[in-house]
């Protein structure tokens, strides 16, 4: 049959992530002087679709090849540590509900993984904690590819958002990343502020 592309992006896929992800997006590409509509068209998304209804769902079949596009368009590998900065609480409901109804960072990051499910059910999410540290893992489910953009997104809008919530981003001590070490690296360790290691088993 024929699909609008609005069936397309809000398919009943097995895997999916929530579409505020593409918003924030858009809003990257126009702030880096890139018109977003013939970006989104090209991967079979409806970008007026999607701000109408953020908390609507996308197939991770197609916002994986759209990651690809945003990669080839921009050029930048890094693109996806700018696209925290356009990913805002109102967008994000739940998780800036979740900031705003924690006390603390820590307790903010421990309410994480079951707020992640919401975000996207594509990886296996852990915290893991030490007597100084506490960690926030996200891991690929078997046979399912997810953007490293898209990884390098959802840390650098946790940063973001953690930075709203205490007014200082000095929170990270380090971030492992499994995406494949670039030749310059200082966009990821200038985003965190922190030491960055690549080729990890997991992010």
């Amino acid at each position: 049959g024929h699909f609008s592309q609005g069936e397309l992006a809000t398919s009943s896929a097995k895997y999916t992530t929530i579409a505020a992800w593409s918003l924030a997006v858009a809003r990257t590409l126009s702030a880096s002087g890139i018109e977003p509509n013939p970006v989104f068209e090209a991967a079979g998304l409806s970008l007026s679709q999607l701000e109408s209804a953020p908390d609507s769902r996308v197939a991770i079949d197609l916002m994986t090849p759209f990651w690809r596009d945003i990669e080839a368009v921009t050029q930048l590998s890094s693109f996806g540590l700018k696209v925290g900065q356009y990913a805002y609480p109102m967008h994000f409901r739940a998780l800036g509900r979740l900031m705003m109804t924690s006390d603390t960072l820590a307790q903010a990051f421990e309410r994480l993984p079951s707020y992640y499910a919401l975000i996207s059910n594509s990886a296996a999410i852990k915290l893991q904690r030490t007597p100084q540290l506490i960690g926030f893992t996200i891991t690929p489910l078997d046979g399912v590819e997810i953007s490293h953009m898209a990884i390098d997104a959802f840390f650098s809008t946790l940063m973001h958002h953690g930075d709203l919530m205490i007014g200082d981003s000095g929170f990270i001590h380090s971030v492992d990343l499994m995406r494949t070490e670039p030749k310059d690296s200082s966009a990821w360790r200038d985003c965190f502020k922190a030491p960055v290691a690549f080729d990890r088993q997991e992010n």
